[in-house]
């Protein structure tokens, strides 16, 4: 077995270990002591384990004499320490000179002359140096171009002693070439030194700056002016001298603030996220449908279905209507793609961004494109169908709802929200959005440009004449013919096109699970509640019924959940409470209007109804006199001009009141009444009346009625 050696880890370096800084303290049989530098966690490292992380780059191990080392160069620099830091190409072309001279001296040294400063300062010494020097530079006029020498004679070659200096310097910083650049930025007072403004000049700065730096952006040269009256400034500060300062420097320190902190403070935390926040190019699907991303986009185009302008202010109430006929308004796209393939899944025009369109979108998705393709000429080949393993999406209207959520939910498909105007959590439909509305709308009349403003000179509303469905078969064109066919710069992607993506995909993969059909039209259908009669159910007035379906109601009208797939119209699925077996399938009977979508066959309908509004009028006037000469020969209904007519319903009205009435049983006696079964005799029933007038009975003499006992009736007394 071959021996391994081991890397020499010393007490006092520190170790770069997946981004984390540790010193290290001590070592013992085999075990490394470290202190983390940031946190001061103390913890220790097996020794084999440290050398297999310094293997594979995972752990760089700095030494106390290179990190001295290191600390000596960029105080000696100036902070650089390495060419490429320095970004003056003046400054590296002297460098580059410079160097060519010193290995022009160490050349003479290789052939044993003694480099003193007298000799390097002798004329024939000089020339040699320069010949040497254009030959390592293998460029001839590099010292016409480049300033070598002091700042009297930039352009001649120094004396001995500063040549052996440049040597010994270079040697001494292990021959690192930076050391040789000309260190005029260290001159002068460093850091605060070098402000010469006073401290309430600088708490100046600071108000305006601390001002300017909010999100209503206000202008820096007023804002100025109204700070110089407002601010504050003490009696001993009067007396010191203050002078506020000028323009000019504050405009000075606003340049020195970051482009970060001046977006963040500007711009709001959710904008600058946008437009200064880190992206993602993480790539988290390899297959097929494992991961799909969707948004929507308000499309800077304005849409008019018949080219005529009806141009109006809403009210309140009307901002949520539906749009007119003729209404020119902008419209939305919802758009999702596939990670894996980057290949378009759906797209749909909508009035607006809700819940209904995301089911639609996510039914497109889930469906075959070749309706679209045919409809609208397209050439190309869509996407298939696929069963979605997992959906992102913004925290939006459309899609923060129970009822997608439920939809996706009930597919088995994972469902997963990002944050409200952060693109970067989802960075491909971001992108996709970008590139559709330069190569779509850009070039539609009624574009408004990517921006507020971006067109001053045109006049898009005017200009609007495309109508919805002349831009859906646009868009449908660029999703089928052109999107998957062009070339993608995207992270994994290396140019290659959708399309070839996608066959990567299905050759690695082979096959992609196929999609549930009765669960897709349960969960992302269309579901009413009706009652079963003879004729099935009939949502939308479509005629669904079956056999089973009578099978299961057996005329007894039971109420059940009627699911139609808006885009399949061939059958329904009837699903009722209490009820745990398959799903009932219902076929249209309607055949006429079997292979059309929902949204078809409701526009028949319209078109119908619509089709000569004249005759439709005609039609209703002969039917309403139809009613009236039935209704007068039937002499149920009475002149309504005569106000007796209307009698009766308050009579009838007074004689329920009547009824309404409860009678009640009196619980105690009263005078002038007999007992029950006395009232057929009269001489008693005189003399009792008489009695109980006269002379009321005491409450001892009465016997209580419930009490008194009655003679067995054996004869009939009439």
């Amino acid at each position: 077995m071959i021996g391994r050696p081991q890397y020499k880890i010393p007490v006092g370096s520190t170790l770069d270990l997946d981004d984390v800084r540790w010193s290290v303290t001590g070592k013992d049989q085999g075990k490394v002591f470290v202190v983390n530098l940031e946190s001061g966690e103390i913890s220790k490292f097996s020794l084999a384990w440290l050398q297999k992380k310094i293997e594979d780059f995972s752990c760089k191990v700095k030494t106390p004499l290179e990190e001295a080392k290191r600390e000596e160069l960029l105080q000696y620099t100036g902070g650089f320490d390495r060419l490429e830091n320095i970004k003056s190409k003046e400054e590296r072309l002297n460098i580059r000179a410079r160097l060519s001279v010193v290995l022009a001296i160490e050349e003479l040294e290789k052939e044993g002359f003694k480099t003193t400063h007298r000799f390097l300062s002798t004329d024939g010494v000089r020339a040699r140096l320069l010949e040497d020097a254009i030959a390592f530079s293998g460029d001839r006029h590099i010292f016409n171009k480049a300033k070598i020498g002091s700042t009297n004679s930039p352009w001649d070659l120094p004396k001995g002693r500063t040549l052996a200096d440049w040597l010994a310097t270079y040697c001494y910083f292990d021959r690192n070439e930076v050391v040789l650049m000309s260190r005029h930025h260290m001159k002068g007072p460093k850091g605060q030194e070098r402000c010469k403004l006073s401290k309430p000049q600088l708490r100046f700065i600071q108000y305006v700056l601390s001002i300017w730096l909010r999100v209503r952006k206000p202008k820096l040269a007023p804002l100025y002016r109204k700070a110089m009256a407002k601010f504050k400034v003490s009696p001993q500060e009067r007396a010191e001298g203050f002078v506020f300062p000028s323009l000019t420097s504050i405009y000075n320190w606003r340049h020195a603030i970051s482009k970060l902190v001046e977006t963040l403070a500007r711009e709001g935390e959710r904008q600058a996220v946008n437009l200064i926040g880190a992206g993602q190019t993480e790539i988290r699907a390899q297959g097929f449908g494992d991961e799909v991303e969707t948004d929507q986009l308000h499309i800077s185009l304005f849409i008019n279905d018949a080219g005529v302008v009806r141009a109006r202010r809403l009210t309140k109430a009307e901002e949520n209507e539906e749009p007119a006929p003729n209404e020119i308004r902008r419209v939305w796209l919802h758009y999702m793609i596939d990670i894996a393939t980057r290949m378009p899944l759906a797209w749909v025009l909508a009035e607006s961004a809700d819940s209904d369109t995301t089911m639609q979108l996510i039914r497109m998705a889930t469906r075959s494109k070749e309706r679209e393709k045919i409809k609208y000429g397209c050439k190309g080949t869509p996407a298939p169908p696929v069963r979605l393993r997992k959906v992102v999406s913004d925290n939006g209207n459309a899609v923060r709802n129970g009822k997608v959520a439920a939809a996706l939910l009930g597919m088995g498909t994972i469902y997963k929200t990002v944050r409200t105007y952060h693109s970067n959590d989802k960075p491909h439909v971001e992108s996709a959005f970008r590139t559709f509305e330069f190569q779509v709308p850009g070039f539609e009349n009624g574009y408004t440009g990517g921006e507020p403003g971006a067109l001053p000179g045109s006049d898009p509303r005017g200009e609007a004449s495309l109508s919805l469905e002349a831009f859906y078969g646009t868009i449908n064109r660029y999703f089928i013919d052109e999107a998957p066919h062009q070339e993608h710069r995207g992270t994994g992607m290396y140019g290659a096109t959708p399309a070839q993506k996608l066959r990567q995909v299905a050759k690695k993969h082979r096959e992609i699970k196929a999609p549930d059909v009765e669960n897709r039209q349960i969960q992302l259908g269309i579901t009413k509640e009706f009652t079963i009669n003879s004729q099935g159910v009939q949502p939308f007035g479509l005629p669904f019924n079956s056999t089973a379906l009578q099978q299961f109601d057996g005329a007894k009208g039971k109420k059940v959940l009627v699911h139609i797939d808006p885009d399949r119209l061939h059958y329904a699925l009837i699903t009722a409470e209490g009820y745990a077996g398959e799903p009932i399938k219902a076929h249209i009977s309607m055949t006429a209007v079997r292979d059309c979508t929902l949204p078809e066959f409701l526009q028949l309908k319209q078109d119908a109804v619509d089709a000569d509004p004249h005759l439709k009028d005609m039609d209703d006037q002969v039917l309403q006199a139809a009613l009236k000469r039935r209704a007068e020969a039937s002499g149920m209904f009475p002149d309504s001009g005569d106000p007796l007519n209307y009698t009766r319903l308050a009579e009838l009205e007074r004689r329920a009141e009547r009824l309404a009435r409860v009678e009640c049983r009196p619980t105690e006696s009263y005078a002038g009444t007999v007992r029950a079964g006395s009232i057929m005799d009269h001489a008693r029933s005189v003399s009792a009346a008489k009695n109980t007038s006269e002379t009321p009975a005491s409450e001892t003499g009465t016997e209580s009625p419930k009490h008194k006992t009655f003679d067995k009736i054996t004869e009939s007394k009439l």
